[in-house]
């Protein structure tokens, strides 16, 4: 699936995979990190890693790396690092919309694995209505609809 990213999106994946590593790289600005998502009384208090291998990973670690944008923020003061797009609400934004992205496609993914009513019709199904949604999410965003296709709550940076 990431293979198949626009040039903008993969570039922004790339992006937040480097500021993951950043942070998880050192176990220091790690327990930092968590101590920091700790006092706030987030949910999560760690990052994931992404890894190449399992693309089921890359929206994990963007779905988390979203919930903790604002701890992340706080730990990196993006005008002090070379991390300054995390400032930027679009950038944000645009974080989100991959998320939802990839959450989709796992979603998709666990739904064809291990259920005893799955066959090769409703995994066709499944793989054809999954196709259709690029096209309704594309025009949605040029029709400036930035609800997201399941509910109906606007995305919005925070």
């Amino acid at each position: 699936m990431a293979e198949a990213l626009a040039g903008d999106l993969n570039k922004l994946l790339e992006e937040v995979v480097k500021v993951v590593n950043f942070i998880k790289r050192s176990s220091l600005r790690s327990r930092v990190f968590g101590n920091i998502c700790e006092s706030v009384g987030t949910e999560y208090k760690k990052l994931l890693l992404h890894t190449a291998i399992r693309w089921l990973s890359r929206g994990r670690c963007l779905s988390r790396f979203y919930k903790l944008r604002d701890e992340i923020r706080t730990f990196l003061i993006p005008e002090e690092t070379e991390f300054h797009f995390l400032g930027d609400e679009i950038w944000c934004t645009e974080v989100a919309f991959l998320a939802d992205v990839f959450e989709e496609g796992n979603a998709l993914n666990t739904s064809m694995q291990g259920y005893c009513n799955e066959n090769v019709m409703t995994s066709s199904d499944k793989l054809m209505a999954f196709q259709e949604k690029p096209g309704l999410w594309e025009r949605k965003v040029r029709e400036g609809d930035r609800t997201y296709p399941c509910s109906k709550e606007p995305l919005q940076p925070q």
